[in-house]
Formats: C-alpha cells, sequence, structure tokens
C-alpha cells in the first residue's frame, strides 16, 4: 500500500462524523474490509465524541489526521475544547 497522509478541520456539527468516514474511506481503498470498518468506526467515535464533549463553537475546530501506510490506519483527532 502506498502511504497516504491528510489533514482536514471539521465544523463541531452533525455532518461531521460523515465527513470523517468519507475522508477514511478515501484513504483506505484497497485496505482489508475489517481494517476499514474499524477505521470508520473509530473516526466516528472520536469525532462524535469531540463534537459532543468538547463544547466548541461554530467553524472549522476539529482537526483529523490520518496517515495509511504498511502498519494500517493512523488516526489522530484534535479539538480546543474544555470537555
Amino acid at each position: 500500500m502506498r502511504d497516504r497522509r491528510t489533514t482536514a478541520r471539521l465544523a463541531p456539527d452533525a455532518r461531521a462524523a460523515a465527513e470523517a468516514r468519507a475522508l477514511i474511506d478515501a484513504l483506505t481503498v484497497g485496505y482489508d474490509v475489517e481494517l476499514r470498518f474499524a477505521a470508520r468506526l473509530l473516526v466516528t467515535e472520536l469525532i462524535a465524541n469531540a463534537v459532543r464533549h468538547a463544547d466548541l463553537g461554530r467553524g472549522p475546530e476539529i482537526t483529523l489526521e490520518c496517515v495509511t501506510d504498511e502498519d494500517g490506519v493512523h488516526v489522530r483527532v484534535e479539538d480546543r475544547g474544555r470537555g
């Protein structure tokens, strides 16, 4: 598999998890279906937690970083919230 890296800034709203899943889908084409499912579930949970608990306002305040390589998929979610 080819190493790929992307970063997205997401607004803390109801669309954020779907946007994160779309990003994962695009990055993991060609990977095992179980890995793809796990990565989708992971980003859904992490983004939903950031939206729900970070007490963010409007605007792109959630950062999602994804890296794919021979080891699999690496995900990092950051928010600037208090929760």
